[in-house]
């Protein structure tokens, strides 16, 4: 979208323009995006996400109710598959999983009647860029979905004729801006590996999917997928395995967006590689007999699913403590680390007396903290009757889901990688189902609240009360009861 227009229609609503109230599609789009701005701004500002995360559901509401308003709308315009999407970001921040595929759902069957995976022939650049941004966003949130909840895609490639432009026309780069048009380049990069995790979901998970091994023939293809695409993706975006990573550069400084960019696709990589390889890791875990480890060396494609799963951790513990609170705003970032964990906890159980085990344990304890303090900031490992998560009180304590580990297959038939583990410090194992973590409340918002009736009368109140640079209206809007200004 458009940073000018979005710009402009927030200062229309701070004016109190009456047109850009009544406007329901863009007031939507507004609320939804300073939603996400509010998660956002605490890790900028490293403050407490709670309080954000409240003032982000009032938004949320506000938008939803806006979107209530234009339910009738047939062929719906460009804007309100915009938020549409927006709000799927939103709820995607709040783990609620479930709903924001069933947005995404109503966004991908809204945008098919606009025949949105259909190349847009436009005289107009930035049309056409936004028509392309929209559909490859909507298509890489349909393949992250699909994969984390075990369904099938929304979007299917043999229907899409919307190219992947490597290159932003001239026209465009100037009107995006100099970061934007650089940032496109890692946009491609990460939406050619989407495309090559629907392709290994098709292979080895669809519903016909056989329980054997898949022939050389589909792993060589896939394989070589991953490979061309690190021939035509710029070295800045190419994952190091762990026994390859090397510090940082001492001599200039990339700026962060571009490095949490660069992060997010490295473990976009591994995610593809533990997904292309973990097929044969299962296999090994359900046909072991019990009690007995393994030993001697394991297969070479076992051994890769834990190269990369390694690796992913490695990444993660490279955003420490303080960075790490930032980058869990990309709530797939979540979903790589917790199948990062689980992959080599089926490891560790089937070759406890391998080489590199207390390597692996003391990079699975690790990454149970980082997924911890990555779900849920409610869980202060400083805090006071915090305990320390050491390797055997998860050994004991951690139970892998079902969904993870069964051969059988599941909601029609389509293997799925599990749902969201929630490992609590006093040794309890919650496993909401499926994969839908608790959203903010009251104490804690009722994750259901916002399936209810709307207020629909205070949607400027709401922006207002926000307060980002709204310094004229703070002593008009204090006591308005939304938000209490500090």
């Amino acid at each position: 979208m458009s940073h000018e227009q979005i710009n402009e229609h927030l200062d229309q609503v701070y004016a109190e323009l009456e047109s850009a109230l009544q406007e329901d599609t863009e007031m939507a789009k507004l609320l939804f995006v300073m939603g996400i701005g509010c998660i956002w701004m605490a890790s900028w500002k490293k403050e407490a996400l709670s309080p954000w995360k409240h003032k982000a559901y009032k938004l949320l509401c506000s938008g939803q109710s806006r979107l209530e308003r234009l339910r009738d709308s047939f062929s719906p315009p460009l804007e309100l598959l915009q938020a549409y999407v927006l709000k799927c970001q939103l709820e995607l921040y709040f783990g609620r999983v479930n709903s924001a595929w069933l947005t995404l759902g109503l966004a991908v069957r809204l945008g098919q009647l606009s025949n949105i995976q259909r190349k847009l022939h436009s005289e107009d650049a930035m049309k056409a860029h936004a028509h392309i941004s929209l559909f490859w966003a909507m298509y890489m949130m349909d393949r992250y979905l699909a994969v984390a909840l075990g369904l099938p895609f929304a979007i299917q490639d043999a229907d899409i004729t919307v190219p992947l432009v490597p290159e932003l026309s001239e026209q465009v780069g100037r009107s995006l801006g100099q970061d934007e048009t650089r940032l496109w380049v890692g946009v491609v990069a990460h939406v050619r590996l989407a495309q090559i995790i629907g392709h290994i979901m098709a292979a080895l998970y669809s519903v016909t999917a056989s329980a054997s091994p898949p022939a050389d023939s589909i792993m060589g293809a896939l394989e070589l997928e991953l490979r061309q695409w690190l021939s035509q993706t710029p070295p800045f975006f190419h994952p190091k395995p762990e026994s390859e990573a090397a510090p940082e550069p001492l001599f200039y400084d990339v700026p962060w967006k571009f490095k949490r960019q660069q992060r997010t696709i490295q473990g976009a990589f591994f995610f593809a590689n533990m997904l292309l390889y973990r097929g044969y890791l299962l296999r090994e875990f359900l046909q072991q007999v019990p009690d007995t480890p393994r030993r001697g060396p394991c297969p070479a494609r076992v051994a890769k699913c834990v190269e990369n799963a390694m690796a992913m951790l490695a990444l993660a513990a490279e955003f420490g403590a303080e960075d790490l609170h930032y980058n869990s705003t990309f709530w797939i970032s979540t979903h790589f680390i917790y199948c990062a964990i689980s992959v080599l906890l089926v490891y560790l159980s089937l070759y406890q007396e391998c080489d590199g085990t207390d390597r692996i344990k003391a990079a699975v304890e690790l990454a149970i903290k980082t997924h911890l303090n990555n779900t849920d900031d409610q869980c202060d490992a400083t805090g006071e009757g915090a305990e320390t998560l050491t390797w055997e009180h998860q050994r004991g304590q951690v139970e892998l889901s079902s969904g993870l580990l069964s051969p059988t297959q599941r909601d029609g038939g389509t293997e799925t990688l599990g749902p969201s583990l929630d490992v609590f410090s006093s040794g309890e194992v919650a496993v909401n189902g499926p994969w839908e973590s608790s959203g903010p409340t009251e104490d804690a918002l009722s994750t259901m609240a916002y399936f209810g009736p709307f207020d629909t009368s205070g949607d400027f109140d709401v922006v207002m009360s926000i307060g980002f640079d709204s310094h004229s209206a703070l002593d008009t809007l204090r006591n308005d009861g939304i938000f209490e200004f500090q």
